[in-house]
């Protein structure tokens, strides 16, 4: 199992040093940008910059996850059967790297977070979701929170890709094209038309549940509600995946 988590790694660790070399590319021109402006006018660059708020990092960390679990089963799947090595032992390759990943990357979003907010007034999504909470600064504890909450997502993110890469594996192409077109349109369609038949009840369901799944209640913000949330996503995805890999046919 050692090598097929060392490949995993690697894949992985090039990846993100590509998507991690784009974002601080970008950030770079938007600090040159700035520096340039500042030097004719500084009041209005400093106007700016209070006025002004960045973010991304995290977010697109979370998109990555997500992409790299829907592209890390079919190349990988047949490549590791040609060499003998066993679907338990590649779903838990597969899993270590997914939560390793995920610990890395929420600790680099935060560091990246308050290393950007010195040059920057740059604010994660996590400190714009819950400002409240860092009203009087931030905290150690807030800092934790943070982490952890990213984690969370990103773990639950990864669970997600994997999931659907072995639904879609799994699936005929008709069966493809029906479930890309049914359920989008399921989505965006049939839900308005089913909450106007109920008189906007399913409005009021979403609009009561989720805050709560976010961690806002009436009697403040609980951050281990949406880490919970995610947590289980990934759970559940993950323990579904596994269910269709275990006879999971290989394909060409």
């Amino acid at each position: 199992m050692k090598h097929a988590v060392a490949y995993y790694v690697r894949n992985a660790a090039t990846s993100i040093l590509i998507t991690f070399g784009v974002l601080v590319g970008v950030f770079l021109v938007l600090g040159v940008t700035i520096h340039i402006g500042e030097a004719g006018t500084p009041d209005n660059v400093a106007s700016l910059r209070e006025n002004s708020t960045f973010s991304g990092f995290d977010m697109a960390y979370a998109v990555f996850v997500f992409v790299w679990s829907l592209c890390a089963f079919r190349v990988q799947f047949r490549f590791f059967q040609q060499n003998g090595i066993s679907r338990k032992s590649q779903f838990a390759a597969w899993g270590i790297t997914a939560v390793a990943m995920s610990l890395f990357l929420a600790v680099l979003s935060v560091a990246i977070t308050y290393g950007m907010n010195q040059f920057f007034n740059y604010r994660s999504i996590f400190q714009q979701m819950y400002a409240p909470l860092f009203a009087s600064g931030a905290g150690a504890s807030l800092v934790f929170q943070e982490m952890l909450w990213n984690a969370a997502l990103f773990l639950g993110e990864a669970g997600a890709g994997f999931a659907i890469t072995l639904l879609y594996y799994r699936m005929g192409k008709t069966t493809k094209v029906l479930v890309s077109v049914l359920v989008p349109a399921s989505l965006l369609l049939g839900l308005p038309a089913i909450d106007g038949l109920v008189q906007g009840a399913l409005t009021r369901f979403f609009g009561w549940v989720g805050p709560q799944m976010f961690g806002f209640f009436d009697s403040g913000i609980n951050i281990l509600a949406p880490v919970g949330v995610f947590l289980a996503v990934a759970l559940i995805a993950a323990g579904l995946a596994w269910g269709m890999m275990r006879r999971v046919p290989v394909k060409a």
